[in-house]
């Protein structure tokens, strides 16, 4: 029997065709997975900078709502940049020295660090924060041109942060509101 030519394999030159062919689809594929995998990652890195910055802007409006006394540049430095708040909730005794009852606020090395009083220097609170600021306004919704001077008047406080977002997307910025406590 003689084989006959219609059941002849490939040639070698068919494989080799076939081959360099494979290895272009797999390179394209490989490509394709490598640039998802650092999107996901960028895109992960941004909504957890996103979470930190909300968790820290969350935690700021709540206890500026429970202060009875607002500093409003306790470093001094002209810039509302910082915060000082207090309040005598944790337990109610008369001093404002227990946990989250005399707390300040600012940011330094793209970090927002917060201080108590048994803090001996300022903490990391949140990672990312480039910038936080502070708008004051009185009973009547009216901006505070010297809010230093006029501390007692806050009624409202607007808190605006802004993260470090990954590279090559826009800084994102968050801003909220809160009520003063007033005692009077």
């Amino acid at each position: 029997m003689t084989p006959s030519t219609t059941s002849r394999g490939f040639t070698l030159t068919e494989l080799l065709i076939m081959l360099v062919i494979m290895l272009a689809v797999c390179g394209i594929i490989t490509q394709t997975a490598v640039q998802a995998t650092r999107v996901y990652g960028q895109q992960q890195r941004y909504i957890d900078a996103r979470k930190s910055a909300g968790a820290a802007l969350d935690m700021i409006v709540r206890l500026t709502r429970m202060a009875q006394t607002i500093n409003p540049d306790p470093d001094g430095n002209g810039v509302m940049d910082s915060i000082q708040l207090q309040a005598d909730w944790n337990p109610r005794n008369g001093v404002f020295t227990d946990p989250y009852e005399t707390i300040t606020f600012t940011v330094a090395g793209n970090q927002l660090l917060k201080q108590e009083p048994a803090d001996a220097a300022a903490v990391p609170f949140a990672d990312g924060i480039t910038s936080m600021t502070f708008s004051y306004f009185d009973t009547n919704n009216v901006a505070l041109a010297n809010p230093v001077a006029s501390a007692a008047k806050i009624a409202y406080v607007t808190i605006t942060v802004q993260t470090r977002p990954p590279t090559g997307l826009q800084p994102i910025v968050m801003s909220s509101a809160a009520a003063v406590r007033r005692t009077e």
